[in-house]
Protein backbone atom coordinates (compact mmCIF):
# COMPACT_ATOMS: atom_id res chain seq x y z
CA UNK A 1 0.00 0.00 0.00
CA UNK A 2 2.82 2.40 0.86
CA UNK A 3 4.56 1.72 -2.44
CA UNK A 4 1.37 2.50 -4.35
CA UNK A 5 0.95 5.81 -2.54
CA UNK A 6 4.62 6.71 -3.01
CA UNK A 7 4.42 5.87 -6.72
CA UNK A 8 1.28 7.95 -7.17
CA UNK A 9 2.83 10.92 -5.41
CA UNK A 10 6.00 10.59 -7.50
CA UNK A 11 4.07 10.39 -10.76
CA UNK A 12 1.96 13.39 -9.75
CA UNK A 13 4.68 15.67 -8.39
CA UNK A 14 7.56 15.15 -10.81
CA UNK A 15 5.77 16.62 -13.87
CA UNK A 16 5.00 19.79 -11.91
CA UNK A 17 8.70 20.34 -11.26
CA UNK A 18 9.57 19.47 -14.86
CA UNK A 19 7.09 22.01 -16.22
CA UNK A 20 8.42 24.66 -13.82
CA UNK A 21 12.01 23.85 -14.82
CA UNK A 22 11.16 23.92 -18.53
CA UNK A 23 9.49 27.30 -18.11
CA UNK A 24 12.59 28.74 -16.46
CA UNK A 25 15.05 27.12 -18.84
CA UNK A 26 13.48 27.38 -22.29
CA UNK A 27 11.40 30.51 -22.10
CA UNK A 28 14.17 33.02 -22.67
CA UNK A 29 13.23 35.49 -25.38
CA UNK A 30 10.01 35.96 -27.35
CA UNK A 31 11.33 34.17 -30.46
CA UNK A 32 12.59 31.20 -28.47
CA UNK A 33 9.32 31.06 -26.51
CA UNK A 34 7.27 30.90 -29.72
CA UNK A 35 9.46 28.15 -31.20
CA UNK A 36 9.30 26.03 -28.04
CA UNK A 37 5.53 26.52 -27.79
CA UNK A 38 5.04 25.32 -31.36
CA UNK A 39 7.14 22.22 -30.74
CA UNK A 40 5.33 21.43 -27.46
CA UNK A 41 1.92 21.90 -29.10
CA UNK A 42 2.97 19.60 -31.95
CA UNK A 43 3.97 16.88 -29.48
CA UNK A 44 0.69 17.30 -27.60
CA UNK A 45 -1.39 17.02 -30.77
CA UNK A 46 0.62 14.00 -31.92
CA UNK A 47 0.10 12.31 -28.56
CA UNK A 48 -3.64 12.92 -28.64
CA UNK A 49 -3.98 11.66 -32.21
CA UNK A 50 -1.92 8.57 -31.41
CA UNK A 51 -4.11 7.90 -28.37
CA UNK A 52 -7.27 8.17 -30.45
CA UNK A 53 -5.83 5.88 -33.13
CA UNK A 54 -4.79 3.17 -30.68
CA UNK A 55 -8.14 3.33 -28.87
CA UNK A 56 -10.06 2.86 -32.12
CA UNK A 57 -8.04 -0.15 -33.29
CA UNK A 58 -9.96 -2.70 -31.16
CA UNK A 59 -13.26 -1.32 -32.43
CA UNK A 60 -12.11 -1.57 -36.04
CA UNK A 61 -10.99 -5.17 -35.65
CA UNK A 62 -14.21 -6.01 -33.77
CA UNK A 63 -16.33 -4.56 -36.58
CA UNK A 64 -14.26 -6.44 -39.16
CA UNK A 65 -14.64 -9.77 -37.32
CA UNK A 66 -18.37 -9.21 -36.77
CA UNK A 67 -19.05 -8.46 -40.45
CA UNK A 68 -17.09 -11.46 -41.74
CA UNK A 69 -19.26 -14.00 -39.87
Amino acid sequence: MAQAIASTIFISVVPVFLVFWMGKTFMGGKDQKDKINHVMISFAIGGLLGDVFFHTLPHISEAHNHNSN
